[in-house]
């Protein structure tokens, strides 16, 4: 985009107001993180982790997957436009794999088997684990509750805020499933 922006302005420049009619353009994918995935990956309202009913469940490779997004702006104005996670090269998108919803502006993605210890020892200290990272009013994050084994959340704000989003695989040069946007 125009002004590519860093991760810091990211956090740092508040959002304008897109006028009706500007056309967007859309940046190159920002690093957010990395997570373990074994073999499921969750696209969830950031609120829901790690309920798999109130998502999309990818099956995926297991392994440690990078963790991007991308933002679309409209002049002074952002968005985050896509979130993905991908472990190798990306060919093209594959099929529409469902869609994921969001009441909380924010979409986050994980591992629910990973992240299922944590909520079955105390579910309220968890969520704490992920409500203060959602708190701090940034538009993407990481609540981080094992680094070393992947097991962390990364979210983004979700577009133009509540709404569905569709979940698509990814596949790489042999057509094989490498991710999921």
């Amino acid at each position: 985009m125009g002004d590519v922006l860093t991760p810091d302005q990211l956090l740092t420049r508040p959002p304008g107001v897109a006028r009706a009619g500007t056309l967007g353009t859309e940046s190159d994918w920002i690093a957010l993180g990395e997570l373990d995935c074994g073999p499921r990956l969750l696209f969830v309202d950031a609120s829901f982790i790690p309920s798999e009913n109130d998502g999309v469940v990818v099956d995926l490779a297991p392994g440690r997957y990078a963790v991007s997004f991308r933002i679309l702006g409209y002049g002074d104005d952002w968005r985050v436009s896509s979130l993905r996670a991908t472990r190798g090269p990306v060919e093209r998108r594959g099929a529409v794999l469902g869609k994921t919803w969001t009441d909380a502006g924010r979409t986050a993605i994980c591992d629910p088997v990973l992240l299922g210890p944590w909520w079955d020892l105390d579910p309220d200290a968890a969520y704490a684990r992920v409500a203060s990272v959602l708190e701090s009013g940034a538009p993407f994050g990481v609540a981080v509750f094992d680094a070393a084994a992947g097991a962390v959340v990364p979210f983004v704000e979700s577009g133009f805020g509540d709404g569905e989003y569709p979940v698509v695989e990814l596949l790489g040069p042999s057509g094989e499933r490498v991710g999921a946007e």
